[in-house]
């Protein structure tokens, strides 16, 4: 009797393992079962819509003239609450926009051709439920610039360890096996798309730099230096050796982030400017030329400040204390 119970048991473990198998595939080795779901010109992406239970996020690039990587614009739209629905909370905030980090810019650029781990095979060949469809993870559109219906991409369950997700194509009727993180810039927080950054190049990359605040200005120059030495600021550019103030402002700059975007149709908060700086890369540039970047802030106001440049288009709100220890860097520079 044991040995009979035995061997079903036996039998019974290979079925449950055998039937664990044809639901949740292994993930085979990079390259060994890797497809392509489709290939476009990134060029032709005009819009890619993330719909989630947190909400919308939308990424929009702009295409420079020259070169293929595009500025994203990302908007967000939180999803309503049980509340909001009921009708017994205000409704949330409207849609915010902002500019994309690199992030946003990849996660735009991998949906041109995105890769998956394996093909599952039809939907209809399997069941729906194993893998999560249909279910509430939400799906991805990618809009192109030729007419035609977008390209929808349903999210399914996770696999096993998290770091992969079934999705299904209902173009084609197929599920696949793709790597969560083409996603995460969708399920997660669209916080962590923001770009930080006020200015498109490091301070310490210019040539030259000017500096105002009120009647006071000054230029900041990047002296010539050895290969591979660290950069030296004066305030002329015939001087002898760099200068600590000069340098000191220049690592300041870009500690200086941004905490907000402000929402597309506010303009700049009223007050007076406290500090603009301007960004030129050939330290040549004459009177009237435009600079390659530039930043203007306002004083602040609590713990934020209101800032605009050149790069984020549109007025932020940054630190308080950050804005105030490079104020404290320009009063270092404007009296020697």
């Amino acid at each position: 009797m044991a040995r009979t119970l035995l061997v079903l048991g036996t039998l019974l473990a290979v079925m449950l393992g055998w039937a664990y198998r044809v639901a949740h595939p292994p993930v085979e080795a990079p390259g060994a079962g890797e497809v392509t779901l489709w290939e476009i010109p990134p060029r032709d992406i005009v819009r890619v819509t993330g719909h989630t239970p947190r909400g919308t996020t939308t990424l929009t690039p702009e295409w420079p003239a020259r070169g293929d990587t595009p500025a994203v614009w990302v908007q967000v739209q939180p999803a309503p609450s049980k509340g909001e629905l009921a009708g017994r909370t205000p409704p949330a905030p409207p849609a915010n926009t902002f500019r994309g980090n690199n992030q946003a810019v990849s996660a735009l650029l991998a949906l041109a051709s995105p890769r998956a781990s394996r093909r599952i095979g039809a939907l209809r060949d399997l069941d729906p439920a194993e893998f999560g469809f249909p279910g509430d993870s939400g799906y991805v559109l990618v809009e192109r610039a030729e007419p035609g219906t977008p390209i929808r991409l349903e999210l399914g369950d996770l696999f096993v360890g998290k770091s992969q997700r079934y999705v299904h194509t209902p173009a084609e009727g197929l599920v696949f096996l793709v790597p969560e993180a083409a996603f995460r810039p969708f399920v997660l927080p669209a916080q962590r798309l923001m770009e930080r950054r006020l200015l498109p190049f490091p301070p310490g990359e210019a040539a030259r730099v000017d500096l105002r605040q009120g009647s006071r200005s000054a230029s900041l120059w990047r002296l010539p230096g050895a290969e591979g030495e660290a950069p030296r600021w004066a305030a002329r550019p015939d001087a002898a050796d760099g200068e600590e103030s000069a340098r000191a402002f220049i690592e300041a700059l870009p500690r200086v982030t941004v905490a907000e975007y402000l929402p597309p149709e506010q303009p700049l908060p009223p007050g007076t400017d406290v500090l603009e700086v301007r960004l030129f890369r050939e330290a040549g540039t004459g009177a009237g030329t435009a600079p390659d970047a530039w930043v203007r802030f306002r004083e602040a106001q609590g713990r934020t400040a209101a800032a605009v440049s050149s790069f984020t288009e549109r007025p932020v709100q940054v630190p308080a204390p950050l804005l105030k220890a490079l104020l404290a860097r320009t009063t270092e520079v404007l009296n020697p």
